[in-house]
C-alpha cells in the first residue's frame, strides 16, 4: 500500500488519485509512487485508459516548498530532475490519459496536468505557473506544453508574471478540455474514459503514437508514422471484429 498515490481498475479503466494533505505537494516519496503506479498500469492489459485526480480542495500546489527549504543547494539539484523526469514520463504513456482538476493546479502541479492528453476542470479550479514568483521558472515542461497548448503570447503572461486564471478563461485559452460542476468532475471523466475504453485498444494506442509523434514533424514524415501505424492496426483480430460488427449491425467486443 503506497502512501500518497493509489490507483483502481474497474472496466478496463483505472482511477489514479494523489492523496497528500494539505494541498497535495509533490516531494520525493510521491514522485517515486507515482512512477510505481505508471509501471504497474503499463504492463497491466486491463487497462485500457488512465483517469489521475487528487483529493480535496488542491489539485496539486507543485512541488513542496517547505521541504525544499530544508535542502542545500547540492539535494535542491538532486531534487530538481524528478519534476521532469515525471511529466516526460506521463506523456508517453500508451494509454489514453485523462487528468481531472478540482482546485488549484499551480506550479508543478499544473505541469503535471499538461502531460496528459485530456484535461477536465470543475469550476472551482485555478490554474497558475507561479515559479517566478519565488524567483525560478518553469522545469518540468511548463515553458514547452503549456506554448504549445495556448499559444505563446497567452503562455508568457502566465509565465511571466505568474498570474492565476480560472477555469473558464483556462477553458477559452484551450488548457482545459471541459468544465463541469465539482459533483461532475469524475463522472464527466468517467464518460470520456469509457468511450475510449470501449475501441479497439490497439487502434486507440497507435492513433495516439501517430498524432503525438506527428505532431512535431513535417506533413510529409507524420503521413508516413500515421501510415505505419494504419497498416498495424488493419491486420490486427479486432479490426477483423469491427468489420463483422459492422456487417452483423451490432456492437464490436473487442479484445485487445
Amino acid at each position: 500500500m503506497r502512501k500518497f498515490v493509489n490507483y483502481d481498475v474497474k472496466d478496463r479503466v483505472a482511477l489514479v488519485t494523489l492523496d497528500r494533505p494539505p494541498v497535495n505537494a509533490l516531494d520525493s516519496v510521491t514522485f517515486d509512487e507515482m512512477h510505481q503506479v505508471i509501471d504497474e498500469i503499463s504492463e497491466n492489459r486491463e487497462c485500457r485508459v488512465m483517469i489521475f485526480t487528487a483529493t480535496g480542495k488542491s489539485f496539486s500546489a507543485g512541488a513542496d516548498l517547505k521541504a525544499a527549504d530544508g535542502m542545500d543547494e547540492e539535494a535542491r539539484r538532486a531534487f530538481a530532475p524528478t519534476g521532469p523526469r515525471l511529466t516526460a514520463r506521463l506523456a508517453a504513456i500508451q494509454l489514453p490519459t485523462i487528468c481531472a482538476m478540482n482546485g488549484f493546479a499551480v506550479g508543478g502541479g499544473l505541469e503535471i496536468a499538461l502531460a496528459f492528453d485530456f484535461r477536465i476542470a470543475s469550476t472551482n479550479a485555478r490554474f497558475g505557473q507561479g515559479e517566478i514568483g519565488i524567483g525560478l521558472m518553469p522545469g518540468a515542461g511548463g515553458t514547452q506544453r503549456l506554448p504549445r497548448l495556448i499559444g505563446k503570447t497567452a503562455a508568457k503572461r502566465l509565465i511571466l508574471t505568474g498570474e492565476m486564471i480560472g477555469a473558464d478563461e483556462a477553458w477559452r485559452l484551450g488548457l482545459v478540455d471541459a468544465v463541469v460542476p465539482p459533483e461532475s468532475l469524475l463522472p464527466e471523466a468517467q464518460k470520456l474514459a469509457s468511450a475510449i475504453a470501449s475501441k479497439n485498444p490497439l487502434a486507440v494506442k497507435l492513433a495516439k503514437k501517430a498524432i503525438d509523434e506527428g505532431f512535431e514533424l513535417p506533413l510529409k514524415d507524420g503521413l508516413e508514422v500515421e501510415w505505419k501505424c494504419f497498416n498495424e492496426v488493419i491486420s490486427s483480430e479486432d479490426f477483423e471484429e469491427g468489420i463483422r460488427a459492422f456487417a452483423e449491425k451490432r456492437q464490436p467486443v473487442f479484445k485487445g
